[in-house]
């Protein structure tokens, strides 16, 4: 496929406390990384929407129920102001009370947009329903999870590879499986289209992230 300019833009968000927030923009089309806003990160994402030209928020990708990645509380506030039409949440079961309610809130959301609003449960059987990946492509990636852990809930987390633009962006989430680091590796699209890497459990030295 031949290459194409593609006004693309990354943005990680400083939030005065722990947690993740992202966007990546391409093609009009603008992804909120993570379910996180608050009175330090807001005026960033708004301008940073300014910028892009965009008044509302494309798709919501959220990678973990942990409170630190999709906060129930800052996650209403984003639905209400910004109103997604695409939200892509965790496909295990939330393990916290803040992480059920979190899915009750997306769930209410779609009740009542009604149709206009796609939920996407990121499940091991959805990512096996999507066609395989082409190298060097517009098209972005699911990569995990392509199974359930049921000891590790971070190794359930939602892997994608953002690749709709002029450069690629894979976010990791909070994976910390060497098996799943040595899978990625063997993946083609991975060792040659990455551009930026968000690190996986916020560059936590748990064995995932290594030199190879």
């Amino acid at each position: 496929m031949p290459a194409r300019s593609i006004i693309t833009r990354f943005r990680a968000y400083q939030l005065g406390n722990a947690g993740s927030s992202f966007s990546y923009f391409s093609e009009d089309n603008f992804t909120l990384i993570e379910a996180r806003y608050n009175e330090t990160n807001a005026p960033s994402i708004s301008r940073e929407l300014r910028l892009c030209g965009a008044d509302t928020i494309a798709n919501l990708h959220i990678t973990s129920w942990d409170q630190d990645h999709c906060s129930p509380a800052q996650l209403e506030e984003i639905l209400a102001k910004y109103s997604p039409v695409k939200i892509e949440y965790p496909g295990y079961t939330p393990h916290t009370q803040s992480g059920e309610a979190s899915l009750k809130i997306i769930k209410s959301y779609k009740a009542q947009q009604n149709k206009a609003i796609t939920l996407v449960q990121v499940t091991p059987e959805y990512i096996t329903s999507l066609n395989a990946a082409k190298t060097y492509g517009y098209r972005n990636i699911l990569h995990h999870p392509k199974y359930i852990d049921k000891d590790s809930a971070n190794n359930n987390s939602t892997i994608k590879h953002f690749r709709s633009g002029s450069f690629n962006v894979l976010s990791l989430g909070d994976v910390e499986s060497e098996q799943i680091a040595a899978g990625l590796r063997r993946q083609s699209t991975i060792c040659g289209e990455v551009d930026v890497m968000i690190l996986a459990h916020h560059g936590a030295d748990n064995g995932f992230t290594t030199s190879s």
